[in-house]
């Protein structure tokens, strides 16, 4: 997840954090777990200004694409200092502009690894991402607490582990700090480029529109923390490369004007990978082929999100894809899901909802459209 911080906060962002400013007599682990949209979660345990020694534990999204950490308009001001003199301007992935406001947090604890003074936003998350989640985000885990620090991200054990070096340094690619976050060079059609670092962002490897293939490829649009859509352009490529590896014959999307391009969970989570924001490298897991690695199970994120205005809240059709299941069984937008097969009620969730279309078991959906309860019937694309 793309959050660009303008322009005084970024510069505080950059200062470097001494390499050697934790004990490591033990190797700390963080456990890790994946929301409904793929993305990785972990226990961040924020101390409080008032209290001594009182501390309360907030659910984090773990994102190198995020200069700053954020944490939600909901966390009590006792965790962190205001910090009214810096002017915040946050851009997302759409490149879109949104205020914010800046804060010190007072402590951060990952795991037994504890950074002081840490520069960060505060913002309505819940209203933004929180849409895409069952159970909102509290807060961003970004490079403003990460740059400085090593782990080994393993997604089959759920867990990271910090300081920890990859075994292999086969696929170990240098990263060079950019405006959002740490960069990664890729090779692509006699060109080169450099993208994000984002293990925010659920999809795989994104490219500037300008490297798009002549043709058309299929149409795609991603979705910024602001909730403005970005359209781009999904085509399948023989190769793209990467130091003296590549990822091979993977689908590539395309993004619109102005955007950078990034590499997302897909590829992030399909091994496990080093983080090192010390020497300023990665180091992937190369698989069976000898290829750098991709999760290539289809994209099970369907276009529904919560609305929890007026306190109360309701799972509503965001968007309906053309040619998609959901166009065929005659999904509109903003449609309320009342009922999907037998999920109703607290059953009925984004996570459970997208379990039960993964089947490929045709079952019905009952919306409520203009105060009336419609049937649809449901089946896979």
């Amino acid at each position: 997840m793309r959050i660009h911080v303008l322009p005084l906060l970024a510069i505080a962002l950059l200062s470097p954090i001494p390499a050697g400013a934790e004990e490591r007599k033990t190797v700390p682990t963080t456990p890790l777990t994946l929301d409904e949209n793929g993305l990785p979660i972990v226990s961040v345990t924020l101390h409080s200004l008032r209290t001594w020694n009182a501390t309360r534990t907030f659910r984090f999204l773990l994102d190198t694409g995020s200069g700053a950490c954020a944490v939600d308009s909901t966390v009590p001001s006792e965790f962190f200092w205001d910090e009214p003199d810096i002017d915040t301007t946050l851009v997302d992935s759409a490149n879109q502009s949104m205020g914010a406001r800046s804060v010190i947090l007072k402590r951060v604890e990952v795991g037994k690894v504890m950074r002081d003074g840490i520069m960060a936003v505060r913002m309505d998350l819940r209203a933004q991402v929180g849409r895409f989640q069952d159970e909102p985000l509290d807060g961003i885990l970004g490079m403003s607490f990460l740059r400085g620090t090593r782990f080994l991200l393993d997604p089959k054990a759920g867990r990271l582990v910090w300081w920890e070096n990859h075994v292999s340094s086969d696929g170990r690619l240098p990263i060079t700090e950019g405006p959002d976050g740490p960069l990664i060079r890729l090779r692509f059609g006699g060109q080169e480029t450099s993208v994000l670092v984002d293990t925010g962002a659920s999809g795989g490897i994104q490219l500037p529109n300008s490297l798009l293939p002549k043709g058309e490829g299929r149409a795609v649009a991603s979705v910024g923390l602001s909730g403005v859509e970005q359209a781009g352009s999904e085509v399948m490529v023989d190769r793209i490369g990467a130091g003296s590896s590549a990822w091979t014959n993977l689908p590539v999307e395309f993004q619109g004007t102005g955007a950078t391009g990034g590499i997302g969970a897909r590829v992030w989570l399909a091994a496990p990978v080093c983080f090192d924001f010390i020497t300023n490298h990665v180091s992937f897991t190369l698989d069976a082929a000898g290829n750098l690695p991709i999760r290539r199970e289809r994209n099970r994120n369907l276009p529904i999100v919560w609305d929890r205005k007026g306190g109360t809240q309701r799972l509503v059709v965001l968007k309906v894809k053309p040619g998609s299941a959901m166009e065929k069984a005659g999904c509109q937008i903003g449609d309320e899901l009342i009922q999907v097969g037998d999920l109703q009620g607290a059953n009925l969730t984004r996570r459970a909802v997208q379990d039960r279309v993964a089947t490929g078991a045709r079952h019905v959906w009952v919306v409520r459209r203009n105060g009336q309860d419609v049937k649809l019937q449901f089946g896979p694309s």
